[in-house]
């Protein structure tokens, strides 16, 4: 009779493909077409995991715009930058800049002194060295994206050891510049900033988060 064989090969067949392991089982990550996306991980977009707070500290290279007086170099740093919680690519900026290395100035001659013309527009007639402490706040905005731009704009206070900047005081500065997002919060810039009518600085920075 033929009934016995095949509920023999039946059986034998249920044997051999045994249970369904949990190997075999789609897993709670795996994502089917039409699916809705699962915000964890690497895969989540970025605006929902940059922090609301974060730091900077990089490098400037300023310039006084004399003839005669060489680049200073400053430390600057953003103190605490606040991202807007809805829309975290706009946020403020609290910076300050102090220079490390002051640029020389090379005594004029023939101007300047007492009893002497005072020294044209190009020329500094200051016996101290270059050097520079600013404080800012700034709005900014960050396109978004592993490659982004970035623009500030703010109100700054700078005092400098140039007599020709000795009124400096109060003012508005701005930057634009360029960055790269290497991981959820770390960045890197660099910008070209109009600090005053004559200032001008090309720097470097690098972020940090508050939040790790």
């Amino acid at each position: 009779m033929r009934s016995p064989v095949l509920l023999h090969v039946l059986i034998a067949t249920l044997l051999a493909a045994g249970p369904v392991s949990a190997q075999d089982a789609p897993s709670a990550g795996d994502r089917e077409i039409g699916t809705v996306p699962v915000n964890t991980g690497d895969d989540a977009p970025q605006e929902e995991l940059l922090s609301t707070t974060y730091s900077t500290i990089g490098l400037s290279k300023l310039s006084a715009g004399f003839s005669n007086v060489k680049d200073a170099v400053s430390l600057d740093s953003t103190l605490i930058g606040l991202r807007v919680p809805t829309f975290p690519w706009v946020g403020i900026e609290l910076n300050a800049s102090f220079t490390m290395i002051p640029g020389q100035v090379d005594q004029p001659s023939g101007c300047g002194g007492l009893g002497q013309p005072a020294c044209p527009s190009n020329i500094s007639s200051s016996n101290d060295p270059f050097s520079v402490i600013n404080f800012g706040v700034y709005g900014v905005g960050r396109t978004p994206g592993k490659f982004f731009g970035v623009a500030k704009l703010g109100y700054r206070y700078l005092t400098s050891s140039l007599r020709e900047f000795a009124d400096a005081g109060n003012g508005t500065s701005w930057t634009a510049g360029v960055g790269y997002r290497w991981a959820r919060d770390g960045f890197v810039e660099l910008g070209y900033s109009r600090v005053t009518d004559q200032i001008d600085a090309i720097g470097v920075t690098f972020s940090y988060s508050h939040d790790r």
